[in-house]
């Protein structure tokens, strides 16, 4: 929902909308920014109105906090360095930048201004405000500016592994979908004058071309209502979507990525290991990795080494557990966690080709097999027909 309120920040007020699921949030947020809330209310015009979200995407955070991290680092303050870069981007995103501008011109931190936007991940938000705190928002903004274009560059790696395989799997499903739908048809025309009974192969193929040709729309109309059912599951126990997730070894592989890799960003920008937890813990997609990076922060917290926290969430591999422990006895865990997540790139690009080695030839031989089955039932009764003259 949409919230309208009104705060202080020093002697001025400031009037604007934030975004919470329900009004404590909404206050906490305010508060979070360094406000002091005098009147909150939903917002009901802004909550009931249609409104895409501008979302800054990897690339253009790339490109805007490496000009910031120039910008900065060249003596230029805050407040001009998004006045130039508000001109560079596109008229949505820099509409954003426009009021990350007005709301520091009102004396709200940066961070909290790019909260409020909506245009930027929590990480974001998380390690500017860390950066106004330590005066170092040119290595912060530096930081950020690699680790997208890092993460750019493994999503990249990602989808190109997948995008092969789904590519080939739907060109697969729409050839057969021809064939049986407008081939097969022509060639039941020809085969009901023959008198002979026709090869079992060419009976099934008719009978399902005749199926599918007369119940299309109900076949749509099932593939709809169960995609709707499936959202709706997945909206209602996500956790345990996210379970089943956990117990495929590629997706261990990326979140392990991830997880080296954000803890390098981290522990480079001057954080350490329990706050470096907390800011994974919030922006942690998977419910049930979130809960486990908890569990690590409250132990290690409470005493417990690193190293052995991570062993009993039972996600990460031997060899991780192995290393940050060698990292935590020698106070080496950022030059541990820099080497891991390079090597966790590479260990994922070599799955990724080992995994479309292995698949592109088995979505072949399947297509093959369907192909040819469907045109060895045309020609088993031709063949018929041609050998009784």
């Amino acid at each position: 929902m949409i919230f309208k309120y009104k705060a202080l920040s020093g002697d001025k007020v400031i009037v604007n909308n934030i975004d919470a699921e329900k009004l404590e949030d909404a206050k906490d947020k305010i508060k979070r920014q360094g406000l002091r809330p005098i009147k909150i209310e939903e917002n009901i015009e802004s909550t009931n109105s249609f409104k895409v979200r501008t979302k800054f995407n990897y690339k253009d955070l790339f490109l805007l906090f490496k000009q910031l991290s120039l910008l900065i680092g060249s003596g230029i303050n805050v407040e001009k360095s998004f006045d130039i870069l508000s001109s560079q981007f596109k008229k949505d995103k820099s509409r954003v930048l426009k009021e990350v501008l007005e709301n520091l011109r009102s004396g709200m931190a940066l961070s909290a201004s790019m909260e409020i936007s909506g245009a930027f991940p929590n990480l974001v938000t998380k390690m500017v405000y860390v950066g106004e705190n330590t005066s170092s928002l040119d290595k912060i903004f530096e930081n950020l500016s690699n680790y997208y274009f890092r993460s750019r560059d493994n999503r990249s790696k990602i989808i190109n592994a997948l995008s092969y395989p789904i590519i080939l799997l739907i060109t697969s499903i729409l050839i057969i979908n021809f064939l049986i739908i407008n081939v097969i048809p022509s060639f039941t025309e020809i085969f009901q004058y023959n008198d002979n009974i026709l090869p079992f192969p060419t009976r099934i193929i008719i009978a399902l071309s005749n199926f599918i040709y007369e119940n299309y729309i109900f076949l749509i109309l099932f593939l709809l209502i169960f995609l709707i059912i499936f959202y709706y599951l997945y909206k209602k126990k996500t956790e345990n979507y996210h379970k089943i997730l956990l117990k495929s070894n590629y997706y261990k592989m990326i979140e392990t990525l991830n997880f080296t890799f954000n803890m390098n960003l981290l522990l480079n920008s001057g954080l350490t290991v329990d706050r470096s937890l907390e800011i994974l813990s919030s922006m942690e997609k998977n419910l049930i990795l979130k809960d486990k990076y908890k569990n690590v922060l409250q132990k290690i917290k409470s005493g417990e080494a690193f190293w052995k926290s991570l062993k009993e969430t039972e996600i990460f591999p031997q060899i991780l557990i192995s290393m940050i422990r060698v990292g935590e006895e020698s106070s080496s865990l950022r030059e541990i966690f820099k080497e891991m997540s390079k090597f966790y790139e590479d260990e994922l690009e070599n799955q990724n080709k080992r995994f479309l080695g292995i698949l592109g030839p088995i979505l072949i031989i399947i297509l093959s097999i369907f192909v040819g089955f469907i045109v060895l039932s045309i020609a088993l009764p031709i063949f018929d027909m041609v050998n009784q003259f």
